[in-house]
């Protein structure tokens, strides 16, 4: 039996201004095919399907029409379960529907948790699944007097532990149990472009806490490919969604399951744009992107450029955008990184944080500020602000 572990496909993400549907409509055409050569018997789709909870009709017809191909193929059942980005009623809405044709949704939990155990079993293989989305805190918390960061937190843990245990323990003996999940589990990697579930590490969870038993758990939430200890997977996302991606490796991966025994594998996706990060002085950039310029690429590649200074002249954008320009490149973004080094968490402008009142802080970055508004009315605007918030203060 092969299985397939793919997520976070963001269908309808827009990169800054520009629509992914190209790089989206190639990763499901790619899907597609290697489903359809190698004879793949279930595809998991660990959430976020869409890139927000209303997708545009675009990203709705990406869906769609490539569910219509895979029902057509006639051996393939899909596995969905919501994301953080997805909407649960959105994705439920033809769940009766598509069931009939052996697609299965899970937008969200249902009260039963029998309901979210899938037999997939063959007359050879026993497999059972345990399809659960992404956890809202209505699932796993409820209201209580104490409403502590801790004490938040303490629950928000104990009740999807309790989720994964309560599954685990429904699931039939002699079978090869996988369990599905959209979350952050404590040990992983993030990037710059995933978004917390929660504040902070609020809705971490250890990797024993949802193992429970379970022999593989098929995780979406974090864009980089990764696996970790007790079979916890993450598949990561078959794009790149962020600069801080650009270099990562994309996958999806590749379940063999005989004999009561799993063999995982992964199959590496190609770049179905290239994206890049470019830093150094103004000369060393210019340089770079006449070498960028001598790469064959399939597409326009999208470029984000690091300057190690503090400012740039309006002249020496224009430049650089002309220059991406002429020699077929998509400038997306120009960053000032001299003038990010000056500020950290506990320091600003060489001195601590502490010693400075928001007036001071304020006016200091203001000075980088080379925006289109009128300093003096973003002063007068932050005083005004300041002075309602110390207001509120008092009351």
């Amino acid at each position: 039996m092969k299985i397939i572990h793919t997520s976070d496909w963001h269908l309808g993400q827009r990169f800054h201004h520009l629509s992914r549907h190209e790089e989206h409509q190639d990763f499901l055409n790619y899907l597609f095919d290697y489903i359809n050569k190698n004879k793949v018997d279930i595809l998991i789709v660990a959430g976020d399907i869409f890139d927000t909870a209303n997708p545009n009709r675009e990203a709705e017809k990406l869906y769609y029409n490539f569910l219509k191909d895979i029902v057509l193929l006639n051996f393939c059942k899909v596995i969905i379960i919501g994301g953080n980005h997805d909407s649960a009623s959105h994705l439920n809405a033809p769940k009766i529907l598509l069931q009939s044709l052996n697609i299965h949704i899970y937008g969200e939990l249902s009260e039963k948790l029998e309901d979210m155990i899938l037999d997939c079993s063959t007359n050879q293989q026993a497999l059972h699944i345990a399809c659960i989305p992404f956890l809202k805190d209505s699932d796993i918390r409820k209201e209580s007097s104490d409403d502590s960061y801790h004490a938040i937190e303490k629950k928000v843990r104990s009740g999807i532990t309790n989720i994964y245990k309560k599954t685990s323990e429904l699931m039939p003996n002699n079978s090869i149990n996988i369990a599905t999940g959209h979350l952050f589990a404590l040990g992983s990697q993030l990037g710059d472009s995933e978004r917390s579930i929660h504040v902070g590490n609020l809705g971490a969870i250890s990797q024993e806490d949802i193992k429970q038993g379970f022999d593989y758990i098929a995780l979406g939430h974090l864009h980089k490919p990764q696996s970790l200890k007790n079979n916890v997977h993450y598949c990561g996302s078959p794009i790149a969604l962020s600069f801080s991606e650009a270099k990562q490796e994309k996958e999806i991966t590749i379940l063999d399951i005989s004999n009561d025994t799993i063999t995982i594998d992964k199959q590496v996706l190609p770049k179905f744009r290239s994206l890049y990060q470019l830093k150094g002085s103004i000369s060393e950039i210019e340089s770079q992107i006449i070498e960028l310029s001598n790469i064959s690429h399939n597409k326009t590649p999208w470029l984000e450029i690091k300057l190690n200074q503090q400012h740039i002249s309006k002249e020496s954008y224009d430049n650089l955008f002309k220059l991406c320009q002429d020699n077929n490149l998509e400038l997306m973004k120009v960053i000032l990184e001299q003038q990010i080094d000056l500020i950290n968490e506990n320091n600003f402008l060489g001195k601590d944080i502490s010693e400075l009142s928001p007036d001071d802080i304020f006016l200091q970055r203001l000075e980088f500020y080379d925006g289109d508004i009128d300093k003096e009315s973003l002063k007068n605007c932050f005083s005004e602000l300041l002075e309602k918030f110390y207001e509120s203060q008092k009351s």
